[in-house]
């Protein structure tokens, strides 16, 4: 029984070492990440990959707000994640093309993080109900994006691009017009009537971080 007892006890702390160490190892990119931030940003920066989008760089400050502290606080959260969805799907776009194109062999394994991101967008703790609600189209809307980029990879690996070509030549999805709607209302619809009482260089900054999400 002590030698039970004692193996028992090891487990228990190795346990708590790991919880400890993965703590740490997942809070490298910033305060209440689960997620490893610098393996995203040190792959693209933001400034280019919303340079691809013919946008620049410049998010919603949480800092400068009209919002209650803890509301922009969570907005701010929610869109710094959005813009790793962006990195996220600039990089597949890219590697998308070199897998169509020949340059990288058909079954290279490649690693994204849109797990990650939206795992920690969901577990979140927001209480403001217009916040839920953004939270849900977001999901939602990179939800349908993810299964552009999924549908596309799966067509360069196995040279079928045909089948996701229209007859201009373009690629296409239902996916990219499903997520992009989503992206337009939240933001017409939704955000400019229900944050009246933020200022206008945050409102537009908000629209610059959907826009990028926008295929």
């Amino acid at each position: 029984m002590k030698i039970i007892g004692g193996k028992f006890l090891f487990s228990l702390l190795a346990l708590q070492i790991f919880l400890i160490q993965s703590t740490l190892l997942f809070a490298k990119g910033g305060e209440g990440f689960r997620y490893d931030k610098d393996k995203i940003t040190e792959r693209k920066n933001l400034k280019d990959a919303y340079a691809r989008f013919k946008k620049v760089y410049k998010p919603y400050n949480a800092d400068q707000s009209n919002l209650k502290p803890e509301v922009s606080k969570q907005l701010e959260k929610l869109f710094t994640l959005t813009d790793m969805a962006v990195i996220e799907k600039v990089l597949l776009l890219e590697f998308i093309g070199k897998i169509h194109e020949g340059d990288l062999p058909r079954d290279t394994h490649y690693k994204n993080y849109y797990r990650e991101i939206l795992f920690e967008m969901s577990s979140l703790k927001l209480k403001d109900e217009r916040l839920i609600k953004i939270r849900e189209d977001l999901i939602k809307g990179i939800n349908y994006h993810r299964e552009v980029l999924d549908a596309w990879l799966e067509a360069a690996r196995r040279d079928r691009v045909d089948r996701v070509k229209n007859a201009s030549g373009l690629w296409v999805h239902y996916g990219t017009s499903a997520g992009d709607k989503i992206f337009y209302n939240l933001f017409y619809k939704f955000i400019k009537t229900n944050f009246k009482e933020e200022y206008p260089e945050n409102i537009e900054a908000l629209s610059r971080h959907l826009c990028v999400l926008v295929f």
